[in-house]
């Protein structure tokens, strides 16, 4: 009976598909809240996720973990890729909610420098994936990519948009992004 609370937490393509979400939840009586990380650090908005668990009205049920992950100064000089996963993972888990990590989707160009940041690439998903098996009832791996691969598992151009959603076209459909500038 209680209104459910998606929390959304990520960098670029999270911030890029929050709209879309928003609305596909609210039409479904949810509400999609979430902190977008300012200069994509992933522990710096480690304070932001527990502020909204201690409020009862942003509190998630549900709690999403969309993002391009990245060594990142803010978590210690030891601190590798996994490290604003792994805290994110206590925090929510602390918290009751139930997690899905979302892998980062793999460029539609093959050819495409993904590797800037120290990314693990392709690492997230294996890594996501020991997660979800060690507490499979808390942590669930979505991927995205479905959304982007036809059937034959081919990368698609374009994908459905909502009317009104910033770049949906007049046939609904939005060009898949590239890379981040």
């Amino acid at each position: 009976g209680r209104h459910l609370q998606v929390q959304l937490v990520g960098n670029s393509i999270a911030q890029e598909v929050r709209t879309c979400l928003g609305a596909i939840l609210n039409s479904r009586g949810a509400t999609l809240g979430g902190v977008t990380p300012y200069g994509f650090s992933l522990c710096g908005i480690l304070p932001d996720v527990e502020k909204q668990i201690t409020n009862p009205r942003t509190r998630p049920d549900v709690a999403i973990w969309f993002a391009l992950d990245a060594p990142d100064p803010l978590c210690g000089a030891n601190a590798t890729w996994r490290t604003p996963v792994q805290r994110v993972v206590k925090i929510w888990k602390a918290a009751g909610a139930h997690i899905f990590l979302v892998p980062a989707i793999k460029p539609v160009d093959a050819n495409a420098v993904v590797d800037k940041a120290g990314s693990p690439q392709d690492g997230d998903a294996p890594y996501y994936e020991s997660l979800a098996r060690q507490d499979p009832a808390d942590i669930t791996v979505l991927d995205a990519g479905t959304f982007l691969r036809d059937e034959n598992g081919t990368y698609q151009w374009r994908m459905p948009c909502l009317p009104g959603e910033p770049g949906c076209s007049t046939d609904h459909t939005v060009g898949v992004r590239w890379t981040d500038s």
